[in-house]
């Protein structure tokens, strides 16, 4: 990250501070990286998810299993919690 720019010494005077549109796209690039990492396999997860819920409105089929599969998911957790 760049040095702040100083006012009287200080590098915290908000009036001093400036930004760029190519730094503030880089800090919104680097928060959109981060948060893909964080967020990790439960969000791919989540999308597949969706992506089988949107598909599976013209496929009865392919809804029964994702249903079935919620189904599963509740289940599970309702286990966890009661142990």
């Amino acid at each position: 990250l760049p040095l702040d720019q100083l006012s009287a010494n200080f590098d915290n005077i908000a009036d001093a501070q400036t930004l760029s549109p190519m730094l503030l796209e880089s800090y919104l690039n680097a928060a959109g990286a981060i948060s893909r990492l964080a967020i990790g396999e439960a969000g791919a997860k989540n999308a597949a998810i969706m992506a089988a819920s949107i598909v599976g409105l013209s496929d009865d089929a392919l809804m029964e299993r994702l249903k079935a599969y919620r189904a599963s998911l509740t289940e599970s957790v309702a286990e966890t919690v009661e142990d």
